[in-house]
């Protein structure tokens, strides 16, 4: 079978890290997401190994900074803890829970059209409860699930920025 598998270090021109990753997650298999405690986002591309034998190397394409619209209040002082990819890669979306019980907050990214960059594009309203599971589901329009501790099941349309008429019906 083999000896396993070799980690490999990647070097990371530009990242200046000021705080610990809280997490991070794929886009695609050169573009990784790395959330901050301080809650910016670090875009990083990755860059395979040539054929001369070059190392693998990763650079930050862009870094998103935290909003200071922001309401303060303990979930926006907490980063990211979760991150979760749409099937296309053109979609991510961050999870944070907060310590209320109300607490979570999904925000929603978009790329942008031609480019290799991601916006903010949504943050999901307040659902009462306390999101444990986010996933983006397949289809024509862009939606994303998010299932609630107190057993609630919500289907956004992340496109439109509002429930699912699955959800919508559902009550």
């Amino acid at each position: 079978l083999g000896t396993g598998l070799e980690p490999v270090k990647v070097p990371v021109e530009q990242l200046e890290l000021e705080s610990p990753i809280a997490a991070m997650q794929f886009v695609r298999n050169d573009c990784l997401v790395v959330a901050m405690a301080d809650r910016s986002m670090h875009i990083l591309s990755i860059l395979p190994t040539d054929k001369a034998g070059e190392e693998q190397r990763g650079s930050v394409e862009q870094i998103l900074r935290r909003s200071t619209d922001e309401p303060s209040g303990s979930s926006s002082l907490l980063p990211p803890h979760w991150i979760v990819v749409g099937t296309d890669g053109e979609w991510f979306a961050t999870l944070c829970n907060g310590l209320e019980e109300s607490g979570g907050k999904v925000n929603v990214y978009r790329k942008n059209d031609g480019e290799n960059a991601f916006q903010f594009w949504w943050t999901l309203p307040h659902l009462g409860s306390s999101v444990t599971a986010v996933s983006f589901l397949a289809g024509k329009t862009p939606r994303i699930a998010v299932a609630c501790v107190n057993f609630a099941l919500y289907v956004f349309d992340i496109f439109n920025r509002c429930l699912s008429e699955w959800s919508e019906q559902a009550g």
